[in-house]
């Protein structure tokens, strides 16, 4: 069954044809812009490669990506100065929420929360999943509670300890 193309009906087809002709010529086109994004993304990693590799040299704590999601947190063999917690037993958060975790930290540390390092501290006693959660949960912790104050990137205060100490 024949039907007889008006103008409109073969004005679309020319299109049509037209669209089809321009994906050739762009398909070659957009496989050598994905390969630049391949080349990229490459070049990208092996400069995160580099960076951690020269803060590990430096004795400064590198988070890298897990095979099976996350982050963890690995300790550099110099270890690193600005830990607050140098010899805390993470055992004695086993048990407890997020809230009362960072709140222990901070008493054994003075007062002073540092989420890079009660995120590690959580993860190993089983409170966060991973170390990243970790982080966001004690800066969570820090920003939304009364008892604590921000006073840098990733550090907070007790308050109790503020007021005690004058």
């Amino acid at each position: 069954m024949a039907v007889k193309l008006n103008g409109i009906d073969q004005a679309i087809e020319e299109i049509k044809t037209e669209i089809l002709a321009k994906e050739k010529e762009l398909s070659p086109l957009r496989e050598r812009v994905m390969e630049k994004e391949r080349d990229i993304f490459a070049l990208r990693s092996k400069v995160v490669a580099l960076d951690n590799a020269k803060k590990i040299i430096n004795g400064e704590t590198v988070l890298t990506p897990q095979a099976r999601g996350g982050w963890n947190i690995k300790r550099t063999k110099n270890g690193d100065a600005s830990n607050p917690y140098g010899g805390f037993d993470y055992h004695r958060l086993e048990g407890l929420t997020v809230r009362q975790a960072c709140m222990e930290l901070a008493k054994a540390a003075g007062g002073v929360l540092a989420c890079k390092f009660a995120a590690e501290l959580m993860f190993k006693a089983g409170i966060v999943r991973n170390a990243l959660a970790g982080n966001s949960a004690a800066y969570a912790v820090g920003t939304q509670s009364t008892e604590f104050t921000k006073t840098g990137p990733g550090r907070f205060t007790l308050t109790a300890y503020k007021t005690a100490g004058s």
